[in-house]
């Protein structure tokens, strides 16, 4: 990811910053996935985007889709985030 990633978490929050970011996805390794079932994966250019349901070991299930923006068309690296996350 960039040092200035954004990741919108829509309707709950945004993170702006790499240190932001890296302190997020630490706060969600307290909730355990049990499986992931992706659905579909799509890219074109410079951004891509993937969705599916969570189920976790809690028995919860949520549908998510993430939309990607990366630094160029050639890059793997992260720029922006924007995920929808709904409990099914």
């Amino acid at each position: 990811m960039t040092d200035d990633i954004v990741w919108a978490v829509m309707g709950e929050r945004t993170i702006e910053g790499k240190d932001s970011f890296s302190k997020a996805i630490n706060e969600m390794k307290k909730k355990e996935v049990a499986e992931i079932t992706i659905e579909k994966v799509v890219t074109h250019g410079k951004e891509g985007s993937v969705n599916g349901i969570m189920k976790m070991k809690d028995g919860k299930q949520y549908a998510f889709a993430d939309f990607y923006e990366f630094k160029n068309t050639t890059s793997t690296t992260i720029k922006t985030m924007t995920s929808y996350v709904i409990n099914v």
